[in-house]
Formats: C-alpha cells, sequence, structure tokens
C-alpha cells in the first residue's frame, strides 16, 4: 500500500487529484465543519462516470463537528457515516484518507 502524506496550503488541489482518480474514498477526520473540503467530496460523489464512494469517519470531540456537516456526509457517504462515541477523548486528531489503497495523511 502506497503512503502519501499532504501537507501545506494547497491541501484542497491536493485532495482533488486523487479524487479525480479514484472510486472509492475512506475518510476519517478529529472533527468536520463542512466548507470546501465537503463540497469537494461532494462533486466527487456526484460526478455523473467514475463517482467516488466516500466512507467517513467522523469524530466528535469538544463540540467542533458542525452538525450540518454531518449532514452533508450523511449525503455525500449516502449513509455510510460513522461518528465517534459520545464523550470519546481518544480519538485521533489528525485527517487520513484511503484512495483505492492509498493511504494519505493529511
Amino acid at each position: 500500500m502506497r503512503k502519501k502524506v499532504l501537507c501545506g496550503y494547497s491541501l484542497l488541489a491536493r485532495l482533488k487529484n486523487p479524487l479525480n482518480s479514484n472510486t472509492h474514498g475512506d475518510i476519517a477526520t478529529a472533527w468536520a465543519a463542512g466548507g470546501k473540503h465537503s463540497r469537494a467530496l461532494a462533486a466527487a460523489a456526484n460526478r455523473d462516470s467514475r463517482s467516488v464512494k466516500v466512507l467517513a469517519i467522523v469524530g466528535t470531540v469538544a463540540n467542533a463537528t458542525h452538525p450540518d456537516a454531518l449532514e452533508e456526509l450523511i449525503r455525500i457517504t449516502d449513509s455510510d457515516l460513522r461518528t465517534t462515541e459520545q464523550g470519546a477523548t481518544t480519538f485521533c486528531t489528525a485527517s487520513c484518507t484511503c484512495l483505492d489503497g492509498a493511504v494519505t495523511a493529511l
């Protein structure tokens, strides 16, 4: 399995490239707030051809996750969204994606 670390100010552009070339993406993040990254996932998931099947795991620690972001992720993932248990404090703070077997840490 290939591993690639994304860092810097061009994360959105660097996330879009693998989304454009893969058909499955697993995403884990400590929190979600919506915005341009969610819109990029939605665009990839809703493409007419080669749409990306997204599975997401989102943390809810310290109420950092916005309810609207969860609603958007439910639509993007076709209800294949998982959240951490209420009160969980051990969920990692880094974000990670796995696109067609290639792991990417954000």
